[in-house]
């Protein structure tokens, strides 16, 4: 359950053995305001450039993109997967570097498990570990499923958007 016409698609390009990033390909509509990225990732650094559109706005602007990042770079995106790894146990703190390709910018942000909570979504029921990203542009509240490890759902509170895990259609045909 999102807010009305947003849309958007990334693509993550990882090393296979080190899992390090190497490509970000985002094309975003965020209710009119059009962002498109095409980022690379090597040597240290973060290049490319960033394509956007405001309502009203004739042609793309386009910003290029050349930022320093640590030796050990995580992005944004595969945050919302590396977190379902984590032990996460009530009270853990975890700092992480991470760069957000929405904006651009390295942000230092705190991984917060909060606690458990019972959740629905499309998919079924789930006990929950509640886990915050705190610090970040913008804040989440990840939801991980206990049993299986996943991410179950991802709330966008200042925006009020929320993401949920929907159901196999696969497995429920099998």
């Amino acid at each position: 359950a999102m807010q009305p016409d947003i849309k958007e698609t990334g693509t993550f390009v990882l090393n296979g053995e080190t899992f390090e990033p190497l490509r970000i390909i985002i094309d975003a509509d965020f209710s009119g305001n059009i962002l498109d990225a095409d980022l690379r990732i090597s040597d240290g650094s973060v290049t490319g450039e960033y394509r956007s559109k405001r309502p009203g706005d004739i042609e793309k602007s386009t910003t290029p993109i050349d930022l320093e990042t640590p030796e050990s770079l995580v992005t944004r995106a595969s945050m919302f997967a590396l977190v379902a790894a984590l032990p996460l146990n009530e009270g853990d703190v975890y700092p992480v570097k991470w760069f957000n390709s929405l904006s651009a910018k390295m942000e230092d942000i705190s991984v917060n498990v909060i606690g458990e909570e019972r959740v629905s979504v499309p998919a079924g029921d789930y006990d929950a570990i509640v886990v915050q990203f705190e610090n970040a542009t913008p804040e989440n509240i990840v939801y991980v499923s206990k049993d299986a490890r996943a991410v179950i759902r991802i709330d966008v509170p200042s925006i009020n958007m929320r993401f949920e895990r929907m159901p196999n259609e696969d497995a429920a045909t099998e």
